[in-house]
C-alpha cells in the first residue's frame, strides 16, 4: 500500500526530523537558496528549492505548486516565518487542497509574540520569569526565535546602553535570568486542541539552540494539566514545543513553538509516535473527534548527537572555487 505523501518545508538541517516521518508518508521536503548549502539534499529526499519566505506570495505560490504537481496532500511548515502566512491561506480557503495542522493565524501570533504567550500562561496558571529590577536580566525580541537578538545586562549601567533602541513593539519588557535546568516538552495535538500525547525531555546541552545532549524525563502531572489548558484555550493542533526552566523545585514557563522542534528525535525514540498521529490527524474526521488517554512517553531515554558532514564538487566545466556561496 503506497503511503500518504507529506511535504516538510524548510528541511534545511533538519534530516532526521524528516527520516521520521517515512514511517508513516512519503516524504518530500524544501528548501531555499543553493542545494549544496543544505544537508537535507544528501540525504535522499526528493523536493523543490522555493523562494524565501520572506518573498511572500512567491514562497507559497511555489510550494503549492509543487504538491499539485506530486499530487501532495499534506503539508507541515517547520518555521516561524511562515505558520501565519500557512494560516492565512487555510482560513481564506486557498489551499488547493493541500492540508496542514489547523491553527487560526489569531493562536499562532499568540504563541510566537513572547509578550502574549506570557498572558495565556499566567491565564493557565503558570510561573514565569520575574519582570523586576533584578540582575542579570534579558531583553528578548518578542517576535525572536533560538535566542537570536537577546541582550542580557548584568547591571543597571548595561541596561542603560544596551536597552537604547529596543522599542516596545519588537522587544518584550524585561525577564530576570532565572538559570536552572532547561526542559522540552513535545505535545501532540488532536482536533480540538485535544492532547493526544506527551514527551517531556531534558536539555543538558544545547548548541545552536537545539538540544544535542539530553533524556527523557517523567510526565509531571502539573505539566499534564497546563498543556490540556493551553490546547483548549488557543486551539493548538498537531505537533508542538513548549520550554520551562526547573529552579528549586519550581517550573518556570518560558514558551510555546507551535511547530516541530529540532529535538522531537529524542521524544519518538521514547514512543511519541508524532508521526503516526499526524497521519491519524489528517485523515480522522474532526467533527466525530472524541477524548483519548494521552500517551506518554517513556522516561530514562538519552540522547546524544554528532555532527556528519556532506561533501559536492561542482561539474568538470564549473571553476573549483565560487565567491559567492548562494551562487
Amino acid at each position: 500500500m503506497n503511503k500518504p505523501k507529506l511535504l516538510i518545508t524548510n528541511a534545511g538541517r533538519k534530516v532526521q526530523v524528516a527520516e521520521l516521518f517515512r514511517s508513516a508518508f512519503e516524504v518530500f521536503v524544501t528548501e531555499t537558496g543553493a542545494p549544496h548549502n543544505h544537508a537535507i539534499w544528501h540525504a535522499g529526499f526528493s523536493g523543490v528549492v522555493t523562494p524565501r519566505v520572506d518573498d511572500g506570495k512567491a514562497y507559497y505560490d511555489t510550494v503549492l505548486e509543487y504538491c499539485t504537481t506530486m499530487g501532495i496532500k499534506y503539508i507541515l511548515p517547520t518555521t516561524d516565518m511562515e505558520l501565519t502566512g500557512w494560516a492565512l491561506r487555510a482560513e481564506d480557503g486557498v489551499m488547493r487542497g493541500v492540508q496542514a495542522p489547523t491553527m487560526t493565524s489569531r493562536s499562532i501570533a499568540a504563541c510566537l509574540d513572547k509578550l502574549e504567550t506570557r498572558m495565556w500562561f499566567e491565564r493557565a496558571g503558570c510561573v514565569m520569569p520575574d519582570r523586576q529590577w533584578q540582575w542579570p536580566m534579558m531583553l528578548k525580541q518578542r517576535r525572536g526565535a533560538g535566542g537570536r537578538g537577546a541582550i542580557i545586562c548584568n547591571s543597571a549601567d548595561d541596561y542603560a546602553v544596551l536597552s537604547r533602541g529596543c522599542h516596545a513593539d519588537k522587544w518584550i519588557m524585561e525577564q530576570y535570568i532565572v538559570g536552572g535546568k532547561e526542559h522540552t516538552v513535545d505535545v501532540f495535538y488532536g482536533p480540538h486542541g485535544a492532547v493526544w500525547g506527551v514527551a517531556v525531555r531534558r536539555r543538558d546541552e544545547v548548541r545552536g539552540g537545539v538540544i544535542s545532549r539530553g533524556q527523557t524525563v517523567p510526565v509531571p502531572d502539573d505539566v499534564t494539566i497546563t498543556v490540556d489548558q493551553l490546547g483548549t484555550m488557543l486551539g493548538l493542533a498537531g505537533p508542538v514545543n513548549m520550554q520551562y526552566i526547573v529552579k528549586d523545585g519550581c517550573k518556570y514557563w518560558l514558551e510555546i513553538n507551535p511547530r516541530t522542534s529540532g529535538g522531537l528525535p529524542l521524544s519518538v525514540a521514547a514512543g511519541l509516535d508524532v508521526p503516526g498521529m499526524l497521519l491519524e490527524y489528517f485523515t480522522c474526521d474532526h467533527d466525530k473527534a472524541h477524548y483519548r488517554k494521552p500517551i506518554h512517553a517513556r522516561a530514562g531515554v538519552r540522547m546524544c548527537s554528532y555532527r556528519r558532514m556532506a561533501f559536492s564538487t561542482p561539474p568538470d566545466d564549473k571553476e573549483d572555487y565560487m565567491e559567492d556561496d548562494d551562487e
